[in-house]
């Protein structure tokens, strides 16, 4: 339901204006009664920011003395602890790889008789091996110096097994 506008005369305009008046504003507040509390009132809402104030420090000085404790605590416990572990010689990798030996002293004897080492069943078997070095070098990264997963110690083992037999077939073609 739409009303009907309705546009108020200037003159209404002007006596609003007239009663908001600064200067008529002013006496107007002059006029209104003035009141003031009883000392009771005042005393009752000092004692309350007093009391609010007080809890407050109840709560901090609550949570020094449980921080101060924890602290203690901790520090009174707090030590040196330490475990001796012993490392199974298996798992530290060698140093030395006697596979690389014998792949040398084959090389040796191809640059000697390069007929042997030019056959296709023997270059396939020099791939294979610079395969099976490439996956050593990866594993024994991963492992790093001390390893503790004897799984890998086993890939590695079955990689230079591997490694050997692929040696011994290129020495029973030389």
């Amino acid at each position: 339901m739409n009303l009907p506008e309705y546009e108020p005369s200037d003159k209404i305009w002007q006596s609003i204006e007239n009663i908001f008046d600064e200067e008529n504003f002013r006496s107007i507040l002059h006029d209104l009664p003035q009141y003031e509390p009883q000392e009771k009132v005042w005393k009752n809402i000092t004692s309350d920011i007093t009391n609010t104030k007080f809890i407050w420090m109840k709560w901090i000085a609550a949570a020094s003395i449980i921080l101060i404790a924890g602290i203690f605590f901790i520090q009174k416990n707090a030590g040196v602890s330490f475990t001796k572990q012993s490392l199974d010689p298996e798992l530290v990798l060698n140093e030395n790889d006697n596979s690389e030996y014998g792949y040398e002293q084959i090389k040796k004897i191809c640059i000697e008789d390069k007929i042997v080492c030019e056959k296709p069943e023997f270059k396939a078997l020099e791939a294979e091996l610079d395969d099976l070095n490439t996956a050593s070098k990866a594993l024994k990264e991963a492992m790093g110096k001390y390893n503790t997963e004897p799984e890998l110690v086993v890939q590695l083992a079955e990689i230079e097994n591997q490694k050997s037999d692929i040696i011994r077939q290129m020495a029973a073609q030389i």
